[in-house]
């Protein structure tokens, strides 16, 4: 039986009903991962991960005849019921993770940051925080082989460079009066430097809805944090497209002086962080 805490209620789901109906049966290991794994992120479905050894194991079909099925670039997943509860079920291979996490294991430098794309991000992120609830051993031999703590300044880096060319974009929409492409790309910076901003405290996020409620918590945990939710409003919803742009610069120098801050305390991995966004001037 797996014991799920959430903030509102506890349910427990049958592990053997999970295998058999979500194809979980020659699954190496099996973690909760996702939403209801963090304290902040309430009323989400319930999410799990399997793991398998090969790409050729992972299965195409499930039992759970009800069940919604999507197709994703490392495997399947679906959304549907174990027990009483609301359930989605991504299933990977051993071998997809470590191509994806392959990237991490190079420095960064002032010439190079890995391009993850949100749903590698979203799964590495899962491997390296999710919690065993079947095969402990099997994941942490793979997580020994990774270098996942590595994963917060690689996005940390990603986002603040692309949030940085975004913002210069935007700023000669608004001098030419292309206000939709002003409008779009200032909503790219404005994700772009909330999800930097969450890498910096170890919240990796892949899609904005991780924003708003991770940069509740961490204001109320660091007074210090660099940006801060009412940054992000401003930047998405003032009248003065001056001070959208004002804002976005400030707080993408505020961020690069922080990794700057902590690469000049001895942090060997902001101070390749810090080196990445360098070459940016």
């Amino acid at each position: 039986m797996i014991a799920v805490a959430s903030p509102t209620h506890f349910d427990v789901i049958p592990l053997a009903e999970l295998r058999a109906q979500f194809g979980l049966a020659g699954a190496r290991a099996v973690l909760l991962v996702g939403s209801r794994t963090e304290d902040d992120y309430p009323g989400s479905d319930t999410d799990f991960l399997g793991l398998f050894d090969r790409d050729a194991d992972v299965p195409r079909a499930i039992g759970h005849a009800g069940a919604v099925s999507m197709t994703n670039t490392f495997g399947e997943s679906w959304i549907g019921w174990a027990g009483e509860e609301e359930v989605n079920v991504v299933t990977v291979s051993a071998e997809a993770v470590r191509r994806t996490a392959a990237p991490l294991a190079a420095p960064l430098s002032a010439t190079r940051a890995p391009a993850l794309q949100p749903l590698e991000v979203v799964l590495l992120h899962r491997i390296h925080t999710g919690t065993p609830v079947d095969g402990h051993d099997y994941v942490a031999e793979l997580r020994a082989g990774l270098r996942l703590d590595r994963l917060p300044t690689a996005v940390f880096a990603l986002y603040h460079i692309s949030a940085a060319g975004h913002l210069k974009r935007a700023r000669m929409l608004a001098g030419a009066g292309d206000r939709l492409g002003f409008l779009s790309l200032m909503n790219a910076v404005t994700s772009g430097v909330g999800i930097a901003t969450l890498s910096m405290y170890g919240r990796v996020a892949g899609s904005v809805k991780k924003i708003a409620p991770g940069l509740a918590v961490l204001e109320r945990a660091h007074l210090d944090i660099p940006v801060r939710s009412s940054d992000l409003a401003l930047m998405m919803s003032s009248a003065d497209d001056v001070l959208r742009l004002e804002i976005a610069g400030a707080a993408l120098d505020r961020l690069a002086a922080a990794a700057r801050l902590r690469a000049e305390h001895g942090d060997p991995l902001w101070d390749e962080a810090w080196r990445s966004l360098a070459a940016l001037g």
